[in-house]
């Protein structure tokens, strides 16, 4: 990844305790929240390095999916229904960890239109694309990440992310007190499906259908399963 990101210098990685003569600690040029936008020496090393040596290849729709990834990482409920939903719209649905970092690289900057539900794929993606590329985030957990994922895009590569916060119910393991990244939210998929459509992400056919009591209990059973734990509706102080 290092390699693709432009550095050309020898990277050595010190497992164990080791004397150096002399040590130098640069200040952090990029990081979660507040770091979020990244040094102006970071930004520019970036715009200027990162993938550039990568040919663009790839869908030109894609959606970043979790759906491929251990049963222990969170999500959408019903993220499976998202997936078809937009491939019924021309996305193909990309799986980060199933490609290479160049793979990875190569498929961000060959596509004209990406969403992603928030998670750290994004974080590529804000360092080897463009203005000219069209990209949405929905939330899936509490916090506002989909927003600080807004925020490092337009830094990085002046892209006016659409963020979408369509959530109505965080729902997280039993034995846990917030959201994480393995809850999963409960999100309202006739506002997904809004943002979306006026924003130039689908064509858009029949808006599409909230979640019923009988179709949110179905999605629970399976997470259940296969996380070997109860979930429970977080309840905000």
């Amino acid at each position: 990844m290092i390699e693709m990101l432009g550095v050309d210098v020898p990277c050595i990685n010190i497992e164990d305790p080791t004397r150096v003569e002399t040590l130098y600690v640069p200040q952090q040029g990029f990081g979660m929240f507040e770091m979020i936008e990244g040094a102006p020496e970071f930004r520019d090393w970036i715009k200027s390095k990162g993938g550039k040596g990568v040919k663009p290849q790839g869908a030109e729709k894609i959606y970043v999916s979790r759906s491929a990834l251990p049963p222990a990482r969170g999500s959408l409920l019903g993220e499976k229904r998202l997936e078809a939903l937009l491939e019924a719209e021309g996305y193909t649905a990309f799986h980060p960890q199933k490609h290479t970092f160049e793979e990875q690289i190569a498929a961000y900057k060959a596509a004209t239109h990406i969403i992603s539900i928030d998670g750290s794929p994004l974080h590529m993606a804000a360092l080897v694309c463009d203005a000219g590329q069209k990209v949405a985030c929905i939330a899936r957990r509490a916090g506002d990440l989909d927003k600080i994922f807004a925020r490092q895009l337009a830094a990085f590569q002046d892209i006016e992310t659409t963020t979408i916060s369509a959530l109505v119910q965080d729902w997280i393991p039993e034995t846990d007190n917030r959201p994480s990244r393995v809850s999963f939210g409960e999100a309202d998929f006739s506002v997904i499906y809004d943002a979306l459509h006026e924003n130039g992400f689908i064509s858009g056919g029949d808006r599409w259908a909230s979640f019923t009591d009988a179709d949110r209990a179905e999605m629970l059973v399976d997470v259940e399963a296969s996380q070997k734990v109860a979930f429970k509706p977080f309840v905000r102080p």
